[in-house]
């Protein structure tokens, strides 16, 4: 009885050696498993990041050259305004020259009227609407080329809106 009772002891450690070993390899392999399907995840998660961040960047360095290209368009319009500028300086110069002269001349035939005692009225009068218009032309010269600038400046940044815009 002994002996029998010692053999089922046995039988059952072996039972339980046993199962538990069976229990806890399919365990084992269960976490291997799942540890397997959780690494394909954060691989795919990965790639996922990196390939939006790539067409991020992307986006960003179109974005960027479509900056350039209206900078440097406004640039363009920005120099094509300044030489325009010049020009008209050069013209208004040689206009406020000859109104200068004009202006030098009457004044010169108003004093020159054959009295003993000359009126100079008219003379200061065209004196005064010289200057006048030297200054009438100057002012309208500085407003129109911070018009066009501004101008130009705004139209360069509604194009920079739009490509922004466009690209979303």
């Amino acid at each position: 009885m002994k002996d029998k009772l010692i053999i089922c002891v046995a039988a059952i450690g072996i039972f339980i050696v046993y199962t538990l070993g069976v229990y806890g390899k399919g365990t084992k392999d269960e976490r291997q498993d799942w540890q397997t399907k959780w690494n394909e995840q954060v691989a795919m998660h990965e790639k996922a990041i990196a390939s939006a961040k790539a067409a991020e960047q992307e986006k960003e360095i179109q974005w960027l050259k479509e900056f350039d290209k209206v900078r440097n368009d406004a640039q363009v319009t920005i120099n094509r305004i300044n030489t325009d500028l010049a020009s008209s300086n050069e013209s208004a110069d040689r206009l406020r020259n000859q109104v200068a002269r004009l202006a030098a001349r009457a004044s010169k035939d108003c004093t020159n009227t054959g009295y003993s005692q000359g009126s100079n009225t008219a003379g200061a009068a065209i004196n005064m609407l010289a200057d006048m218009s030297t200054g009438f032309d100057e002012a309208a010269r500085e407003i129109s080329g911070f018009a066009d600038k501004s101008r130009s400046a705004g139209l360069a940044c509604q194009r920079v809106y739009g490509v922004i815009k466009n690209q979303r």
